[in-house]
């Protein structure tokens, strides 16, 4: 029915009004994006009535499928609710980015199924950070091979093959995130392994980078800068001096200075290396 200040015309009944949500979809959908299109996005809460309703309304127009793919999203929850500003349960990207990096969140955001509700929550960031943090130390531990062997003891490429096709199976079927996730988890877990026992040559790495590479075409969660200045430079290579010279006390004060500022160091067999903490 007619409300005021809504464009309104005259109707059936002697009524005056306009037309209902899901014939306006239907009026755009057909004059913006004609008939078919490939994708139709929305909120899983839409689903019915709203686009079974305007995929009634466009096939009985044209007589044919509308829309190739239906997407339905799942809501970000809080506490078992859908975080809504009429609730009062919602955070800004700004507050969450003030705490997080924007690579953590998105992680967050792309580790459950796009059709499931996300519940939000500081623990669940903090487990995200903490599997991000182990692919991101893997991808350092293989840029920084340093096993001198041309020739490994085992070829890797099957574990390779059998891991590639469980990630696109897992894509493949409606985007099955979590599966795909464990697949790359896997990789991790059965590199290290041979990395441990020094079973890798310098192919194999490089067979692994290129197909970790591969899946972050599809994930984008592993680039992440991870150069530093000058200064910071120059008091890892003062902390190394320190411990050469065992002033230990000195090298203690570097490394928690070091980490205030993001920047973590590990003293391995090979040296010391470090890395930007997310």
């Amino acid at each position: 029915k007619e409300k005021s200040g809504e464009p309104a015309w005259d109707g059936p009944l002697n009524m005056r009004g306009r037309p209902g949500w899901h014939i306006e979809c239907s009026a755009m959908s057909l004059d913006l994006l004609g008939m078919p299109f490939d994708i139709h996005g929305g909120g899983i809460d839409l689903q019915f009535p709203h686009h079974e309703g305007e995929r009634a309304q466009n096939e009985a127009v044209t007589g044919h499928v509308c829309v190739k793919y239906w997407l339905h999203n799942g809501h970000i929850r809080v506490n078992k609710e859908k975080m809504s500003k009429s609730l009062g349960n919602f955070f800004t990207i700004k507050e969450i980015l003030a705490k997080y990096n924007p690579v953590v969140v998105r992680y967050f955001l792309l580790s459950t199924h796009y059709r499931m509700p996300i519940e939000f929550s500081n623990d669940l960031l903090e487990q995200a950070k903490n599997s991000l943090e182990r692919l991101h130390d893997f991808m350092r531990r293989l840029n920084n091979f340093s096993i001198s062997k041309k020739e490994g003891k085992i070829s890797i490429s099957k574990i390779l093959k059998n891991i590639e096709k469980k990630f696109e199976e897992a894509m493949d079927n409606d985007f099955e995130i979590a599966e795909a996730l464990a697949a790359v988890f896997e990789l991790v877990k059965e590199i290290n392994a041979l990395a441990d026992a020094n079973k890798l040559n310098f192919q194999d790495v490089e067979a692994t980078i290129e197909l970790m590479n591969k899946f972050d075409s599809v994930l984008a969660v592993l680039k992440v800068k991870d150069n530093v200045d000058a200064e910071v430079k120059k008091f890892i290579e003062e902390r190394n001096d320190a411990r050469k010279n065992k002033d230990f006390k000195r090298a203690d004060e570097i490394r928690q200075d070091l980490l205030k500022k993001g920047i973590e160091l590990e003293d391995t067999k090979d040296g010391t290396v470090w890395k930007k903490t997310l």
